[in-house]
C-alpha cells in the first residue's frame, strides 16, 4: 500500500499559503499535482483490478456445487463465467436451463446459451443445439440447421459415433437439395470459425445428480 503521506495533495490554499510564507514562485508545485494525482488514480486501478481477479468464481467450484445439490451457488458462478465468454461455463448453464436446475426450465435460455458455446466450437453444445432444432425446443423446427450442428458435432472424436447416427437419420427425412444446403453451412462455419477457435482445457463438466 502506498504510504499515505507520499501521495498527500496540497490544497490551493496551502499552496497560496507556502508560497507566501517563502516568497518562492507556485507554479513548480501546481505543476507536479497532475502527475501526483494520476498516480494515485492508476493505483486504485490496480487494486481494484486484483480484487476483480482473486475474487474471480471458479468453474470448478461451480461443479463441485452441482454435486452438492447447491444449485443457487452454481448459476451464480456459471452465470458470471458465461457472461465472460466461458463456453463451458455456458454450457452448463444451458443444461441447467434444460433441467430445472436451481431456475425454471425455460427453453429460449436453453437455446441462447447452447447458442453461444456453440458458436465458439464446444461440440457438446453443437449435439445439443441441433437437438433443440431437430425437435423445434426454443427454436424453430429446422432440419437442415440441425443437421448442420450435428454435422459439425460429428468432427468431434468423442461425439463422431453419437452425432453422426442422428445426423444421418436427419438426412433420410431430408432431400438431397436440403442435404447439399446443410453441408454446404457446415463448411461455412468451420472456414469461418476455424480461426476463431481455442483449443479448450480439459475441465470438468456437468455431473450427473441422484
Amino acid at each position: 500500500m502506498i504510504d499515505a503521506t507520499w501521495v498527500r495533495k496540497l490544497e490551493p490554499s496551502e499552496v497560496e499559503r507556502l508560497s507566501h510564507n517563502t516568497g518562492r514562485a507556485t507554479g513548480p508545485k501546481k505543476a507536479r499535482l497532475p502527475y501526483i494525482v494520476f498516480g494515485v488514480v492508476l493505483c486504485l486501478v490496480a487494486t481494484a483490478v486484483m480484487f476483480l481477479y482473486l475474487n474471480q468464481p471458479d468453474f470448478d467450484e461451480g461443479v463441485a456445487a452441482i454435486r452438492n445439490h447447491d444449485y443457487a451457488t452454481a448459476i451464480k458462478i456459471f452465470k458470471t463465467l458465461a457472461e465472460q465468454g466461458d463456453a463451458d461455463a455456458q454450457n452448463n448453464l444451458g443444461v441447467m436451463y434444460d433441467e430445472g436446475r436451481g431456475v425454471p426450465k425455460d427453453d429460449k435460455e436453453v437455446a441462447r446459451w447452447y447458442r453461444k458455446t456453440a458458436e465458439q466450437g464446444q461440440a457438446d453444445a453443437q449435439f445439443n443445439l441441433g437437438l433443440m432444432y431437430y425437435k423445434g425446443q426454443g427454436v424453430p423446427k429446422d432440419y437442415v440447421t440441425a443437421y448442420m450442428w450435428y454435422n459439425l458435432a460429428a468432427q468431434d472424436s468423442g461425439l463422431s459415433e453419437s452425432a453422426g447416427e442422428i445426423r444421418d437419420a436427419l438426412a433420410s427425412m431430408m432431400s438431397s437439395a436440403q442435404i447439399a444446403r446443410a453441408q454446404q453451412m457446415s463448411r461455412e462455419w468451420s472456414r469461418k470459425q476455424k480461426a476463431k477457435i481455442k483449443p479448450f482445457p480439459d475441465r470438468l463438466q456437468m455431473v450427473p445428480v441422484d
